[in-house]
């Protein structure tokens, strides 16, 4: 079995005001997005910041309850500015209409991460002491589908850093579904690239260690995940199996 090796070399030039990234989709397309299941209502809240809250194990009983979209200072914490987490269970229907499954999160105040079964598949903005913020921006991430248990519980973990203001999951749609025109495709590349700034040919061999580049999401800008100010050219690397050979020896 062949691991294959994509590089993304990317010239782009322009004002530090501009966003720039590999976009695979965009809030543009969200309307495009067919939805398996709707994700608002109540979720489990607790403000504070601890990781062992993305664990599928940890006992959010005592947890406060919060309707999202909306946000917490809707719901009584007045003039809290600071971490916070959401939880919620959900049941993902099996679907054979498409391969990629992505889930969409509305605008979020102002930096987070979102777990999926424990596993971290998004980030936008960069939390404190390189505090960035990604208020705003549509939150839309592509879960993996080694990650999914179709027709039963999956638990979502969202962390949020708010710096001023409303805090939150504040506006919608909150949704997962699928892309009608991602249906063709053979293999969804999104998720986690390394990225360099600048080009050299030798970014090329496949045999080149690329292990101290830094880690992006994509699709997503790199200024949402605290690569700011900076216009020129970037490389982009991942090593891949080809869905034609999973499984194969």
């Amino acid at each position: 079995m062949k691991t294959f090796l994509l590089l993304a070399s990317l010239l782009l030039i322009g004002t530090a005001h501009n966003s720039c990234s590999i976009t695979i989709s965009s809030e543009s397309t969200l309307s495009d997005l067919e939805p398996l299941l709707t994700i608002d209502g109540y979720w489990k809240f607790n403000i504070g910041d601890d990781q062992s809250w993305a664990a599928e194990a940890f006992d959010d009983s005592q947890w406060d309850s919060i309707a999202a979209p909306g946000s917490w200072q809707d719901w009584g914490y007045i003039g809290y500015n600071s971490y916070a987490w959401y939880r919620k269970e959900v049941q993902i229907p099996s679907t054979q209409a498409s391969d990629f499954i992505y889930i969409s999160l509305g605008r979020i105040d102002d930096v987070n991460e979102l777990y999926f079964n424990g596993v971290m598949i998004g980030q936008m903005g960069s939390f404190p002491p390189d505090y960035q913020t990604a208020y705003g921006r549509q939150v839309v991430y592509p879960i993996p589908k080694s990650l999914i248990r179709f027709n039963a519980d999956n638990l979502l973990a969202v962390r949020v850093y708010d710096n001023e203001g409303e805090g939150g999951i504040v506006s919608g749609p909150l949704m997962i579904g699928y892309y009608h025109n991602e249906v063709l495709l053979s293999q969804n590349l999104s998720g986690k690239w390394r990225i360099k700034f600048d080009f050299n040919r030798r970014y090329t061999d496949y045999a080149y260690d690329d292990s101290k580049w830094d880690e992006i999401f994509v699709p997503a800008t790199w200024e949402s995940q605290g690569f700011n100010d900076y216009d020129g050219t970037a490389s982009y690397r991942k090593s891949f199996v080809p869905s034609f050979q999973a499984g194969s020896e």
